[in-house]
């Protein structure tokens, strides 16, 4: 079985449980391992993405030590220029994300969010319908 790492960086100790616990639901239905890291603030998504190479990172936007996703997304894409790193896919997720009537994320969001370095953007709290079809893109490299 293929797998994934993947980091979780939130503040909401809950939050970071529920979308690991979704991740690993999904990586059985596509037939993946999760190898999940996590980070409960910007400067330690830092040191984590110092320290491992990640396929995916998933940034909550809004946390309170003083550095929010958006800044720790910039950073990290600074980092991968300087420092010749592969580029990690970030997925921003906030409550502030909307999802349009047909289910897909408001394209003002989604510009908003690619603008500052992300590659995907999830509606908070994540729902497994979003997150299966962040992957299905995701495998299918239309992300």
């Amino acid at each position: 079985m293929p797998k994934i790492r993947a980091l979780i960086v939130d503040d909401y100790k809950i939050g970071i449980m529920v979308l690991s616990e979704m991740l690993q639901m999904i990586g059985e239905d596509f037939g993946v391992d999760f190898e999940i890291s996590i980070a409960d603030s910007g400067p330690e998504a830092i040191k984590e993405y110092e320290l491992h190479q990640f396929e995916l990172i998933f940034l909550d936007i809004r946390m309170p030590d003083g550095m929010d996703g958006l800044q720790v997304a910039r950073e990290i894409r600074r980092r991968e220029a300087i420092e010749d790193k592969p580029i990690t896919k970030m997925i921003a997720y906030s409550a502030e994300i909307f999802v349009d009537t047909n289910g897909d994320i408001a394209s003002s969001d989604l510009l908003k969010y690619k603008k500052n370095g992300f590659d995907y953007c999830l509606p908070k709290p994540v729902r497994k319908a979003d997150l299966e079809k962040f992957f299905e893109k995701y495998k299918t490299h239309q992300i």
